[in-house]
């Protein structure tokens, strides 16, 4: 129920969508009765459309205000306070989305951290996993995520939409999707990672070898970022403010 005098402004939790959600795919109930949608870039417009339920010309690029939040604190100092062992070793962040739902339960995808030899791994597995633990990598559930962006020195990552936070920074990523072909089937994408700008792996050996990162092509990252992102400002709190003013402006 949504009273006539009311606009409803949704504030997406994520940067951008890989995989298909709300309403692109099977649900329980319709999303539904969002006035407008805030997104980063002109091309979310139509998966966004879709997903929430509104016409594309409801969906306003402004930049999401969390990014603000990345590009203008830097927090490398506390966490080397935090974690003095780490200081100067080479970090590399793996943070995966969940796989599953609600319904049917969530389950992991993850590799043997093991066999990485040039970077300490630390991993931050989506909150609705809850706390898991891990061998032979640095457990990081408990910390801020964008923290772990600014500290680490490369991303491993798949279907989450921390690709497109990472990829501000002008940092190396990997995507590591050895069930690429299901996903694809089941829940279905809304990017095409030929616009990846890194190593796309499917087994663990093609990763380990991923992190070498020769020859990395950043060129491809900033054409990603541009595409996906736009906004690098810093400034995207005071646009989503003027926003909503223009919105209750007009009622």
């Amino acid at each position: 129920m949504k009273p006539t005098n009311v606009k409803v402004l949704q504030v997406w939790h994520a940067c951008g969508a890989v995989k298909k959600f709300g309403n692109q795919i099977k649900r329980q109930y319709p999303v539904r009765n969002y006035d407008y949608v805030l997104c980063n870039a002109e091309y979310w417009k139509e998966p966004y459309s879709q997903a929430f339920g509104v016409n594309t010309n409801q969906v306003l690029v402004t930049g999401m205000p969390r990014i603000d939040t990345l590009l203008n604190r830097n927090e490398r100092d506390e966490f080397f306070l935090k974690y003095p062992e780490l200081k100067d070793k080479k970090l590399c962040l793996y943070a995966p989305t969940f796989r599953g739902n609600i319904i049917d339960g969530f389950k992991i995808q993850s590799f043997d951290f093991t066999k990485v030899k040039d970077y300490v791994v630390l991993y931050k597995f989506h909150p609705l996993l809850g706390d898991i633990q891990c061998n032979g990598g640095v457990n990081m559930n408990k910390e801020d995520l964008y923290t772990l962006m600014q500290v680490s020195d490369c991303l491993i990552s798949d279907y989450s939409s921390v690709i497109f936070d990472y990829s501000l920074l002008n940092k190396p990523m990997i995507s590591y999707i050895p069930d690429v072909k299901e996903y694809k089937h089941n829940i279905g994408l809304n990017i095409d990672f030929d616009d990846f700008p890194g190593p796309v792996c499917t087994d663990e050996d093609q990763l380990v070898k991923a992190l070498e990162f020769k020859d990395y092509d950043y060129d491809k990252l900033s054409y990603f970022q541009i595409k996906y992102m736009v906004y690098t400002d810093g400034k995207n709190t005071s646009r989503v403010i003027d926003t909503i003013n223009q919105i209750m402006e007009a009622l």
